[in-house]
C-alpha cells in the first residue's frame, strides 16, 4: 500500500512540475506526438523560368507529388500544399509556419526540396508541378503517391509508401519506378530502344503499351499471377506462374517488373 501511495505522489508531483514549466516547455508539442488531431493548411504557388533547364529534381517527405507536362509558356509552376497537425491549433500553426520550399538552380537542373524546419512527422508537403514535357525528372517522396502526366523525358520515381501512376501519349523512353508499398500503373507510348524498370514490394503492376511495340520482358512476383498482353510472345526461358521471360516482336524495348506481393498484368492500347 505504501508503494502505491509513493508512486501516486510521484505522478502528481511530475504533472505539477510540468504545469509550472509550461512556458518553457511546449507541452502541446509533446502531446501532439500522441494526440495530434488539429490540422491547419496553406497553399503557395511560385514560378521559375524553364529557359536553360533540362532536368528537374523534386524531393518531399510525407506528401504526394504530381507532375503535369505542359509546353505553353516558358515557366515551371510549383504549387506547394502544406499541412501540419498537432494537439492544438496554435501548435499546428507554429509547425506550419516553419514549413517552406527551397528552390535552387544548379547548372541546367532545377532543384525543389521540401523543408520541414523543426517540425515533427505530423507535417506534410505535397507538390503539383507544371513543367515542359521533355524535361528529365527525378521525383522522390518518403510517404505519398507520385503521378506523372504527359511527360516524354526520362523519369526516375521513388516513394517508400504510395502508388505510382505514369500516363503519357508520347514517352518517356526510359523509366525507373520504385515503391515499397503501393501499386504501379503505366500507360505510355515509349520509343523502341528504351527501358522501364518497375519494382514494388507490396502491390500490383499494370502496364499498357502499344501493341506493335517490340518488348523483351522479365517479370517476377512472389505472390500473384502474370498476364501477358496481345501479340505473339516467345518465351526465352522456362516460365512459371510467377516468373516469365518472354519477347514480343524485335524485343528492342526492355521491360523489367518485380513485385513481392501482387499480380502483374500487361495490356495494349
Amino acid at each position: 500500500m505504501k508503494k502505491w501511495t509513493t508512486a501516486l505522489l510521484v505522478i502528481l508531483l511530475t504533472w505539477t512540475v510540468l504545469a509550472a514549466l509550461q512556458s518553457a516547455i511546449d507541452l502541446d508539442h509533446i502531446m501532439s506526438q500522441f494526440l495530434g488531431h488539429i490540422q491547419v493548411e496553406r497553399t503557395e504557388t511560385s514560378t521559375h523560368t524553364s529557359v536553360g533547364i533540362d532536368q528537374l529534381l523534386v524531393e518531399s517527405r510525407n506528401g504526394s507529388i504530381t507532375l503535369l507536362g505542359n509546353d505553353e509558356g516558358d515557366e515551371i509552376i510549383i504549387e506547394a500544399h502544406y499541412r501540419a497537425r498537432a494537439a492544438s491549433e496554435s501548435s499546428a500553426t507554429k509547425m506550419l509556419e516553419q514549413m517552406t520550399t527551397r528552390i535552387s538552380q544548379v547548372g541546367d537542373r532545377l532543384v525543389i526540396q521540401a523543408d520541414f524546419g523543426n517540425t515533427s512527422v505530423k507535417g506534410a508537403i505535397s507538390y503539383t508541378i507544371t513543367l515542359p514535357h521533355s524535361l528529365i525528372v527525378d521525383a522522390k517522396t518518403s510517404n505519398g503517391s507520385v503521378e506523372a502526366m504527359d511527360l516524354s523525358g526520362d523519369l526516375n520515381i521513388n516513394t517508400s509508401n504510395g502508388r505510382i501512376v505514369v500516363i503519357s501519349q508520347q514517352g518517356p523512353q526510359n523509366l525507373v519506378a520504385h515503391t515499397s508499398n503501393g501499386s504501379i500503373r503505366i500507360n505510355t507510348v515509349p520509343e523502341s530502344g528504351g527501358q522501364y524498370i518497375l519494382r514494388t514490394s507490396n502491390g500490383s503492376v499494370q502496364v499498357k503499351l502499344p501493341e506493335d511495340l517490340g518488348v523483351a520482358l522479365k517479370a517476377q512476383t512472389s505472390n500473384g499471377n502474370i498476364t501477358l498482353g496481345n501479340g505473339q510472345w516467345t518465351h526465352t526461358r522456362e516460365q512459371s506462374r510467377r516468373q516469365v521471360e518472354a519477347q514480343r516482336g524485335n524485343g528492342e524495348f526492355r521491360l523489367e517488373i518485380v513485385t513481392s506481393n501482387g499480380s502483374i498484368r500487361l495490356g495494349d492500347d
